[in-house]
């Protein structure tokens, strides 16, 4: 039976009053560190026996970003448990790319079921075995793995409370003595998850090169498909990976051997692999994406055509709405850019022509078997719609 004395002197109290023994904290460089965990989370891996092991990483981001969170919230002793958790699973997928074929593992499907697996310990100490290009990446970098051990033994402290300095109800006392407690908790912080964002990429880029690979001008350009893996932005590479690193991580075997696989190929020229990439196209790039015309997509082939056939037009949509262009007039304007049901047309029917949309006018096209929605800014004309009717007649008749 609850003393009424009881509940009634709780409810007199400040709800306030039982969190407030934490202080929140500011983290340098948090901007920072949440864009790292996205480049993490986007550095997809396209290896086709590792793709559904993605999920480790995107994980392993979320961790991160709940420890910055928790950090911000004051709960020290949970943020740097959430930093390690997240290094964990890092090694983890690691160590799963190892084998063979990782998604069908015996330890995947242990892993899976929630069975016995290794302890991050024994994942640590046999990573290297099992995984030879992380072998390479830590032979190259000693120092910074043991200084990531040292890390890991200092987070531990706060992890398990050892020591008064780990203890919520000291580090907000205003006696001299314990004064430095929460500053000095601060700075192990930061190192702690500056350190262990480096680690994970560094995991990442021993599952395949791609993230650096594809900043890498003597091979970016020669690479003639669209990779699912998006490059690491300068900002992540340069606080977190130092030229030394990239230099020792470019240095293996494991990226000079799949770079050498692309030496062969005709490097793209900017012009073209914006537009081969990400779709950009400007009038004036025109002849130098000529030169390279045999290097482009059917569909890459078709927008340049039909930008060039149509200058109004701004803003191309093909494979049902999934691939976009985009010329140097396009201006993002509110509402929806388009609809899968827009490309459902029957080829046999009246197609769309300079029906109003959020970005002007649209119309579609089927050409050679595809469809293709045009943007333009203003109606086009009976004169630009024979024109673009002369291009589809000429495109179906030379295939």
């Amino acid at each position: 039976m609850k003393n009424s004395a009881d509940v009634d002197g709780a409810s007199l109290i400040d709800t306030n009053v039982w969190f407030s023994h934490l202080r929140s904290c500011h983290l340098d460089d948090r901007d920072a560190i949440l864009q790292a965990t996205l480049d993490i989370e986007m550095s997809l891996t396209g290896r086709i026996d590792m793709f559904q092991l993605n999920i480790f990483f995107a994980e392993a981001s979320k961790e991160l970003r709940n420890a910055v969170k928790l950090l911000e919230s004051g709960m020290y002793d949970s943020a740097f448990y959430s930093v390690r958790s997240a290094v964990e699973l890092a090694h983890i997928v690691a160590y799963f790319s190892g084998d063979d074929d990782p998604a069908s593992s015996e330890l995947y499907e242990r892993w899976k079921k929630g069975g016995w697996f290794p302890p991050d310990g024994e994942i640590r100490k046999n990573l290297a075995e099992v995984c030879a290009p992380f072998q390479e990446v830590k032979a190259a970098l000693p120092e910074f793995f043991a200084e990531r051990n040292k890390a890991l033994r200092r987070a531990n402290k706060y992890i398990h409370r050892q020591g008064f300095r780990t203890f919520y109800s000291l580090t907000q006392r205003p006696e001299p003595w314990y004064a430095g407690y929460l500053p000095a908790m601060r700075d192990e912080f930061h190192a702690f998850i500056m350190g262990a964002v480096t680690e994970i990429i560094l995991l990442r880029l021993s599952v395949d090169p791609f993230p650096i690979l594809l900043r890498d001008p003597d091979v970016m350009y020669k690479i003639h498909y669209v990779s699912q893996t998006k490059p690491l932005s300068d900002t992540v590479v340069d606080l977190f990976l130092t030229p030394k690193i990239i230099d020792s991580y470019r240095s293996t075997s494991f990226y000079s051997q799949l770079a050498e696989e692309f030496s062969g190929n005709e490097p793209f020229s900017k012009a073209t692999y914006n537009l081969f990439n990400f779709g950009i196209y400007h009038h004036a790039d025109h002849d130098k994406i000529m030169q390279q015309f045999k290097l482009l997509g059917k569909s890459d082939r078709m927008a340049v055509r039909i930008f060039e056939c149509m200058p109004d037009v701004s803003c191309i949509f093909t494979e049902s709405g999934l691939k976009m262009y985009m010329a140097e007039s396009f201006v993002l304007k509110s509402g929806p850019l388009i609809s899968s049901d827009d490309f459902r047309t029957d080829q046999g029917q009246p197609g769309i022509v300079n029906r109003p949309c959020p970005q002007g006018y649209e119309t579609l096209i089927h050409i050679d078997g595809d469809a293709y929605m045009l943007n333009h800014a203003h109606p086009l004309s009976t004169d630009s719609m024979r024109s673009l009717e002369r291009l589809k007649s000429d495109i179906e008749a030379d295939s």
